[in-house]
């Protein structure tokens, strides 16, 4: 541990890397299941509609949301 010396994000992953330390790192296996969750996703995707600039989207998700109560604008 480099006690005093402060690391940047980058530092501590390649540093946690070479010493072994696995805690920052996934397994192949939560990886697979990650591609597993969105694969289908990425083979078909839905095309993206286009929206005024600075509006929250497209009339279609105002329609998607807005028997739940539509979008707020925090």
């Amino acid at each position: 541990e480099n006690a005093g010396i402060e690391e940047n994000t980058y530092e501590r992953l390649l540093s946690d890397a070479m010493l072994g330390d696995r805690v920052l790192f996934t397994d192949q296996d939560a990886v697979m299941a990650a591609w597993a969750a969105v694969d289908n996703i990425l083979a078909d995707p839905t095309p993206s509609l286009p929206y005024p600039p600075g509006s929250w989207g497209s009339a279609q998700a105002d329609a998607l949301i807005a028997d739940h109560g539509g979008w707020h604008n925090p």
